[in-house]
């Protein structure tokens, strides 16, 4: 028959002297012992009497009995100190949960039993346990006994197991919050903490269940760290302090142990639980609420690293004795939200191996694509631009800490906004290797004090960081977790609560990105302003095989007329040259090259048109190139896809966005240099695919690469026809080339109309070549002459072939 009846006593205030020291540390001194009791039974037969019967359980009858136990409570004998020296909680509250059940002939008790005295800086301490008849076993009618020892729990009962240790009302006074404000000024914080029964089935001489033995140590212990880590956030010091309060201690003297204990040859565990409730409240949180708090329920398993075997449960920060310098792989993640974005990301990756040359061996080995993103914590903020790294490095984990921090200094980063706020860089230590590290466990810091945990506690939640980490090692499994980047992005997009606010982006400038999509990449989301962009061409030479000017090669002002003319007409970029590569052009040297272009890049980004104009200078040479960046110029634009000596090094060192083009020969040659082994596809993306491999080598940073299949050059013009229908089979079937943003140019060629001698008369077949390019799916940028044409062309193609428009 179920107990559907509740009996209950709230806050009994009992007296003894034979509890364990007061909170002044004082043994066998009197002291409050509060007792709330519940009692699940029947009142029907008292309610139809309206009476308490002569065998009634009652309230009163429970009192009395309670009350009576307590006060005959004997002062221990023993010589044992500390906890030791007086009758532990827990058996007080098993002794009461009999006195109750037997000789107040209770079916079943909770008791909750705590000591108001036990600590200086929390309310009370105390124990939750329940219990009923039927799990003791009972003295035998040939030998009855009024003793509660004769009444002992089964080896059965499992209410032992839910038995509970809690500390309530902790407070202290800390540093806490996000807000510059909070950083200063220490506020309270109310700290409740529960700590589940031991497992170890270790019990002391005096009844004590030794893992619980030695929860002064663990408050303590989670005091000091309140003071020590000075947490931003509630959410992480409640997780925190439950991967401390889960961490075994092990007793700095030997503990005596009851005769029925189960025997170890383990270091003795003063500190021993297998589960904990933290609950943390700020009351300065809210100005119209008590206060806020977060809870959390942790176990063992929530912490790999606190009980991993011994080979990756930690990391010693120590270097060998040996004096070798091992490389170890890490990833890095970047994010900046403020100024001009791609600039910082690029200054972080040349500070990173330059600062790394000088701590050791520290370099970047390959670079993610480029991700922009909204804030994912504080929304009211400038979107961030988010890219991986993957470096090698000789420093061991807290002092790569120390050099990243050293990094966003050198670059600017203000570290007394709040957490998670605008920044001009950030560099996260994601994974090292498979180490598994909490400097919190192991008290150690880096040499400004800081903590580190690795892997990353972030990397699961954020999209931002996955993407690119998957573009680096999708099959890497992650430590921790024992899950690769492909499949944490898999489950976090798969939540219905999940909606992407990351795309890939390529750079066009120290300040300015271009979304783009994928349909190969089954992880990459489809960005909604993914429209082509136009690359106007403007030639500062007098052979141009379409449009060469004398007047425009020699006289600055005659070229910045038609750029403001491009510009006002819809162009994305310039691209500007000063030599021509038509088959059969005449070269010319650098000098010439130089005097030609660099003045115009000057004029242009010192006009009233320089903020909205992104300059291409269209060259191979590499001094050339150089000269014009120097000059404002903000992309290369390279028909040798770094083919020329130095190229690449000069793409490398300024890190600014690169087209690397297919050619072959030069202009005096390219033309006799159409035969391809194993046919025109797979021979040019053989080559473009050793052109890409060069380039990373060198140092050219991924995300910074646009490719140009190099429409007539080394091709004729079959092949430039076959090239255009067949660009999805180029690049779809090349996992080095397909996630890469693609530059086409085929304005006016002549293969488009080989009987139109006047290049300028191909608009219209230019115009068709246009719309192919877009429809083939692999076109970020059109390179064309008539900008206005071009714009309101690729206008209504984007709304044919790339927008989503009318699906929904």
């Amino acid at each position: 028959m179920t107990l559907c009846d509740v009996i209950r006593v709230t806050d009994l205030v009992l007296r003894t002297p034979a509890l364990a020291p007061d909170h002044w540390q004082r043994p066998h001194k009197d002291q409050p012992l509060v007792c709330s009791l519940e009692i699940h039974t029947h009142v029907d037969d008292e309610a139809d009497t309206d009476n308490l019967l002569a065998d009634s359980l009652n309230y009163g009858t429970v009192t009395k009995h309670v009350e009576r136990h307590v006060r005959e409570l004997a002062v221990s004998s023993s010589a044992g100190e500390g906890e030791l020296s007086g009758i532990p909680l827990e058996v007080v509250a098993e002794q009461l949960a009999k006195v109750v059940i037997f000789r107040a002939k209770a079916p079943n008790v909770r008791i909750e039993l705590r000591r108001p005295r036990a600590l200086l800086t929390a309310d009370s301490v105390g124990v939750v346990l329940s219990r009923s008849r039927s799990e003791y076993s009972l003295p035998s009618a040939d030998s009855p006994s009024d003793s509660l020892d004769a009444y002992t729990l089964l080896p059965t009962a499992t209410s032992p197991a839910n038995d509970t240790l809690f500390v309530r009302q902790l407070r202290r006074h800390v540093i806490i919050g996000l807000n510059p404000c909070e950083r200063h000024d220490e506020q309270e914080v109310i700290v409740d903490l529960e700590f589940a029964a031991p497992d170890d089935g270790m019990i002391a001489s005096n009844g004590a269940r030794m893992g619980w033995l030695g929860w002064r140590g663990a408050v303590k212990r989670a005091e000091e760290h309140f003071t020590a880590t000075k947490p931003l956030t509630i959410e992480s010091i409640v997780v925190s302090l439950s991967s401390l309060l889960l961490t075994p201690h092990a007793s700095p003297s030997p503990i005596p142990t009851a005769p029925s204990s189960s025997s170890s040859t383990s270091p003795q565990l003063d500190w021993n639980i297998p589960r904990t409730t933290v609950r943390v409240s700020k009351p300065a949180a809210l100005m119209f609420a008590k206060h806020p708090s977060v809870q959390v329920t942790r176990s063992r398993a929530d912490f790999p690293t606190l009980f991993a075997p011994p080979s990756t449960r930690a990391y010693s920060t120590t270097p060998s004795a040996s004096g070798l310098q091992t490389l170890h792989t890490a990833y890095i993640g970047l994010g900046t939200n403020l100024g001009q974005r791609v600039k910082n990301l690029n200054d972080a990756v040349s500070t990173l191996d330059r600062l790394g040359a000088e701590t050791g061996v520290t370099k970047v080995v390959e670079t993610s694509w480029m991700y922009e993103s909204d804030a994912m914590y504080h929304e009211e903020q400038e979107r961030f631009l988010n890219a991986v790294v993957k470096i090698e490095t000789t420093l061991h984990p807290l002092r790569l800490l120390t050099l990243l921090k050293r990094i966003e200094s050198t670059l600017g980063r203000d570290f007394s906004t709040f957490r998670n706020g605008p920044r001009v860089i950030d560099l996260d230590l994601l994974l090292y290797e498979d180490v598994m590290l909490d400097t919190r466990e192991t008290g150690e810091r880096d040499e400004e004090g800081r903590w580190l945990k690795v892997p990353h506690q972030g990397i699961v939640e954020r999209e931002f960081v996955l993407r690119p980490l998957v573009d680096l090692a999708p099959s890497l499994v992650h430590p921790a977790l024992k899950k690769t980047p492909t499949e944490l992005l898999s489950s976090l997009t798969s939540s219905p609560s999940f909606a992407s606010t990351v795309h890939r982006v390529f750079p066009l400038a120290a300040s300015l990105v271009h979304p783009y999509f994928r349909q190969t990449s089954s992880f990459l989301p489809f960005a909604s302003d993914t429209r082509t962009l136009i690359m106007s061409i403007l030639n500062l030479t007098p052979d141009s095989f379409s449009d060469g000017d004398e007047a425009r090669s020699s006289d600055v002002q005659v070229a910045l007329s038609e750029a403001r003319k491009h510009l006002e007409e819809g162009a994305d970029v310039v691209d500007v040259g000063g030599m021509s590569t038509r088959p059969g052009a005449t070269d010319i040297g650098s000098e010439e090259e130089i005097r030609r272009v660099v003045p115009f890049v000057k004029a242009l980004r010192a006009g009233e048109d320089s903020k909205r104009a992104v300059i291409s200078i269209d060259t191979f040479r590499p001094d050339v190139a150089r000269a014009a960046l120097d000059a404002g110029a903000d992309i290369i634009n390279d028909v040798y896809g770094g083919r020329e000596p130095g190229m690449l090094e000069v793409m490398a060192e300024k890190a600014c966005p690169v087209v690397l083009m297919h050619s072959r020969g030069d202009p005096s040659t390219m033309t006799r240099l159409t035969t391809y082994d194993n046919g025109l596809v797979e021979g040019v993306r053989r080559e473009m695919e050793e052109m890409v491999e060069k380039a990373l080598a060198a140092g050219v940073r991924r995300w910074n690469i646009i490719l140009d299949p190099g429409f007539g050059f080394a091709k004729s013009s079959d092949q430039n026809f076959a090239l255009l229908r067949r660009l999805p089979e180029l690049f779809a079937s090349s996992s080095t080339l397909r996630e890469y943003p693609v530059l086409l140019g085929l304005s006016r060629k002549r293969f488009l109309a080989p009987e139109k001698k006047d290049a300028k008369e191909r608009r219209m077949e230019t115009a068709a070549a246009v719309v192919a390019c877009v429809a083939s799916g692999w076109c970020e940028v059109v390179r064309v002459h008539e900008t206005k044409d071009a714009r309101e062309i690729v206008q209504v193609a984007d709304k044919i072939y790339k927008s989503r428009i009318g699906e929904a």
